[in-house]
C-alpha cells in the first residue's frame, strides 16, 4: 500500500439530498397550521395524476399497511415478494396474517426469477411484490404476465427510484409506492406518495388514514434537527474528515451511529406509522417535488459511471444491465467484503455495508419448496449454499468456479449438481449471495472527479491485495 493517500475521500456512501435552503424552508413550514393539510395534499397528489389516483401518506410503508389493510386478503394467503427488501416491509406482511414467499433475483438486471414466481404461485397466492433495487428500473413485464396468468395482484415497491414525474410505475399494477425519506432522492426528510390503479382500494386508504392521528409538529421538528446534524456531518467533507478522525480516536463507529439516527421508525413501528403527515411534512414535500431538478440525478449517473467503468475485473456493480440505471447507492459485490472494506477504510475510503436496512427475505418455515422433504426443508434454511446459483448448490472449494454473479456454472459442474437444483430451485441464493457479499462506496453527485479517480485506484489496490492479481482499470463498456 505504499503510496496510497490515506485521506483521499472525505465522503460517505450515504448523502441527503438536501441543502441549506431546503431545511430552513422545512423548519419554516413547522410552524403552518394542519387545517392547511387536505389542500397540501391534493397539490402533492396532482403531480402523481391527482387524487382520485394517488395519496400522500407518512411513508411506504404507512401506504403498504394502508393497502394491505384495504385489501383484506384472507389470513394465511401468500405473498411473492422480491428476496430483497427492508425487514419492515417483510414484518407487515407477517403482521397481517400472510406469508412471505421470497422470490430469487437476477443480479444482473434485479428482476425477479420467472421460472421460481411460476414455481412458487399456488392456490393460496394472492399477490407479488416487486422492488426496484438500488435506484434501478427492472422491467417487470414478465412478472405483470405471469401475474395475470394466475389472477394474482402486483405491487410495486418504488422507494428507492424515484427520477422524476415522467416515471410513476407500471400501468398494469395496482399500487406503485414511492418514498421520499431522509436519504431518497428528492428527499423531504419522509413522506411518500403512492400511485392506485384501484379506485375501490384507494378509497378504503384514504378512509382508514383519515382516522390515524396526527403526527405532530414536535415530531417532524426532532427529525429536522436530527437529519441537519447528519447533513452537516455527511454532506460537508472537512466535517465528514474531522468527524471520521474523532470517532477513529475515541473508538466510536460513526457508521452505525449515523445510520441508526437515520432510521425512520422505533422498534414498534406498526404504531409508529399509522399516523397521518403533519402539515409541517406536507408542505416540505410539495416544495421538494416542485423544485426537483433531473440535473441532480444526471451528476450522479455520470459520476457513478465514470467508477463503473473502471472497476477492477474482480469487482462487480449490482443491476449492470436493468433497463434504467439510476444510482440511488453504488453498491458492488466483492468476494470478501470485510477484507475490502478494511483495506479501503486504511485508504481513507469509507466504505461500508451497512448503509442500507436492505436483507434478503428467507422463506417462512411452513413454506415448501418444491422437491424438498422436511428434513431438506430444515436443512436448507439452516445451512443454505455458498454458491449465487439460483437452485444450485457446491461445496466451498468449488465457489471459485462460479462467476462472481454466478448466473451459470461452468462446464462439467452443472452435471455435479442436477439433482441439486432439481430439489432447491427456489431457495433465493442469489439474494443472499448478494446481501452477503455486497459493500457500498462513496460515489454520488457530490463527490469531484478527482476524487472518484482516487477511489478507483484504492479499489484497484485493493483487488490487487486481497484477489491477488494486478486488475485492469479502463473501462469495461
Amino acid at each position: 500500500m505504499e503510496g496510497v493517500d490515506r485521506r483521499i475521500a472525505p465522503y460517505a456512501s450515504l448523502y441527503i439530498d438536501a441543502g441549506f435552503q431546503d431545511f430552513a424552508s422545512a423548519f419554516w413550514h413547522t410552524l403552518l397550521p394542519d387545517s392547511d393539510r387536505t389542500r397540501l395534499m391534493s397539490d402533492i397528489e396532482s403531480l402523481f395524476g391527482g387524487s382520485d389516483c394517488s395519496l400522500a401518506t407518512l411513508c411506504v410503508r404507512s401506504a403498504f399497511d394502508l393497502y394491505l389493510q384495504a385489501a383484506a386478503f384472507p389470513r394465511g394467503s401468500e405473498v411473492l415478494v422480491t428476496a430483497i427488501n427492508i425487514p419492515q416491509m417483510i414484518g407487515l406482511i407477517h403482521c397481517h396474517g400472510l406469508k412471505l414467499v421470497p422470490v430469487d433475483i437476477n443480479p444482473e438486471t434485479l428482476s425477479p426469477s420467472i421460472q421460481d414466481l411460476e414455481l412458487l404461485v399456488t392456490s393460496k397466492t394472492v399477490a407479488v411484490l416487486v422492488a426496484h433495487l438500488y435506484g434501478r428500473w427492472v422491467d417487470i413485464s414478465a412478472v405483470v404476465d405471469v401475474a395475470k396468468k394466475h389472477g394474482l395482484v402486483v405491487l410495486e415497491d418504488c422507494a428507492q427510484a424515484f427520477c422524476g414525474f415522467d416515471r410513476q410505475g407500471h400501468p398494469d399494477v395496482v399500487a406503485s409506492f414511492f418514498s421520499f425519506g431522509a436519504i431518497k432522492t428528492c428527499t423531504a426528510f419522509g413522506g411518500a406518495v403512492s400511485v392506485i390503479r384501484d379506485a375501490e382500494i384507494l378509497k378504503k386508504m384514504r378512509e382508514i388514514q383519515s382516522n390515524y392521528p396526527l403526527l405532530s409538529r414536535q415530531s417532524f421538528l426532532l427529525r429536522l434537527i436530527r437529519y441537519s446534524f447528519i447533513a452537516i456531518c455527511l454532506n460537508f467533507p472537512t466535517v465528514n474528515w474531522c468527524g471520521r478522525h474523532f470517532s477513529g480516536f475515541f473508538g466510536i463507529d460513526h457508521k452505525a451511529y449515523v445510520v441508526n439516527i437515520l432510521r425512520g421508525f422505533p422498534a414498534n413501528f406498526l404504531v409508529a406509522l399509522r399516523h397521518q403527515p403533519p402539515a409541517a411534512l406536507l408542505a416540505t414535500m410539495i416544495r421538494q417535488l416542485r423544485k426537483f431538478n433531473k440535473k441532480g440525478v444526471e451528476r450522479t449517473t455520470e459520476r457513478c459511471q465514470y467508477v463503473e467503468q473502471r472497476l477492477p475485473e474482480t469487482v462487480q456493480m449490482i443491476g449492470s444491465k436493468v433497463d434504467v440505471k439510476n444510482y440511488w447507492l453504488f453498491p458492488i459485490v466483492v468476494r470478501d467484503p470485510d477484507a475490502y472494506i478494511k483495506h479501503l477504510n486504511l485508504c481513507g475510503v469509507d466504505a461500508y455495508r451497512g448503509a442500507t436496512q436492505l436483507t434478503y427475505a428467507e422463506p417462512d418455515g411452513t413454506t415448501k419448496y418444491p422437491g424438498l422433504d422436511a428434513e431438506q426443508q430444515t436443512k436448507q434454511n439452516e445451512e443454505p449454499p455458498v454458491a449465487m446459483a439460483s437452485g444450485t448448490t457446491c461445496s466451498t472449494e468449488k465457489q471459485e468456479d462460479y462467476n462472481i454473479l454466478g448466473s451459470v456454472p461452468v462446464d462439467g459442474l452443472l452435471s455435479r449438481c442436477k439433482h441439486q437444483i432439481r430439489s432447491c430451485d427456489a431457495y433465493p441464493h442469489r439474494a443472499r449471495y448478494l446481501i452477503e457479499h455486497v459493500l457500498y462506496l462513496p460515489v454520488h453527485k457530490l463527490v469531484p472527479v478527482g476524487i472518484l479517480q482516487k477511489i478507483c485506484e484504492a479499489l484497484e489496490d485493493a483487488a490487487r491485495v486481497i484477489d491477488g492479481k494486478r486488475t485492469v482499470v479502463s473501462s469495461k463498456l
